[in-house]
């Protein structure tokens, strides 16, 4: 597993540490994470990887998994 998906995944069990065996491809947009925790997650993430996650980028598809935050994340660095 590369560092930017085990970065990720400790943000996630920090944000929601009942949460158990989070994967790369663990659904997060059913119902895991509630809107207080995507806050906390993008706060997070932005801090973490250096970024600005812009309001438009906050799409349910840019949730669905961590592999899609992590796209998500190297879309904006890369803009």
């Amino acid at each position: 597993m590369n560092r930017e998906i085990e970065e990720i995944i400790g943000i996630i069990n920090q944000i929601k540490p009942t949460l158990q065996n989070v994967n790369k491809t663990t659904v997060l947009n059913q119902g895991l994470l509630d809107s207080l925790d995507i806050i906390t997650l993008v706060t997070l993430l932005e801090k973490e990887f250096d970024v600005k996650i812009a309001g438009t980028c906050l799409k349910q598809e840019n949730f669905e998994t961590v592999e899609t935050l992590l796209e998500m994340i190297k879309q904006i660095k890369n803009e």
